[in-house]
């Protein structure tokens, strides 16, 4: 609600055995607690009176409110690596997938390879949504070296990817770092648009 509808939610079963015993859960059951987190996740953001069973929870006529502005919840980014409780995952709570480890740096193979899969569960895989990494470069001087940064963006679109994630270097909040980040978002505007002047 505070954000108008901009939220979006990225989950992952996480790997780190030690951050599951200090909260008392069974690392080994990590990717059913996952689920089970996000089925009552969907449940309370979608209906009025929720009711929930599972060996994990139940519950009966708990409401939450406000609901998300989207008809469906907050849009879920499933992260990992391609693999059927990946897969089953993204058909169950949408098709947004954050690739992982080597399925991330190949994303031309991965994203066809994920689209194979996502098919032979007998889900459609158009409209699967793809995050891909962007590297920021920096010129010499600290700046951003916009030509630089940009020059993969063509490829990955063409690989399949619809959201690319820049993570920019830590700088100082002050006018030339807002004029930096404005200029890189117009040449980033243009360019995932196929416009060759980012004044457009």
């Amino acid at each position: 609600m505070l954000s108008g509808g901009r939220l979006d939610l990225g989950v992952g079963v996480g790997w780190q055995r030690e951050e599951y015993e200090a909260a008392g859960l069974d690392f080994d059951q990590r990717g059913r607690l996952l689920d089970h987190t996000l089925e009552v996740c969907r449940l309370l953001w979608t209906d009025g009176a929720a009711r929930y069973q599972s060996p994990e929870l139940d519950f009966d006529r708990i409401h939450m409110m406000p609901k998300p502005l989207q008809p469906d919840g907050v849009p879920i980014w499933v992260s990992g690596r391609i693999n059927k409780r990946v897969v089953d995952r993204l058909c169950r709570f949408g098709l947004r997938w954050i690739p992982w480890g080597d399925d991330a740096a190949d994303l031309e193979t991965s994203i066809a390879a994920m689209r194979e899969r996502i098919a032979a569960t007998g889900t459609s895989p158009e409209g699967l949504e793809v995050v891909a990494n962007m590297r920021v470069f920096k010129t010499e001087s600290g700046t951003i070296d916009v030509d630089r940064t940009m020059e993969p963006v063509a490829g990955l679109i063409a690989a399949g990817a619809t959201d690319l994630r820049v993570r920019f270097p830590v700088r100082e909040p002050n006018a030339e770092t807002e004029a930096d980040i404005c200029a890189f978002g117009s040449v980033f505007h243009a360019a995932t648009r196929g416009r060759s002047d980012p004044s457009d």
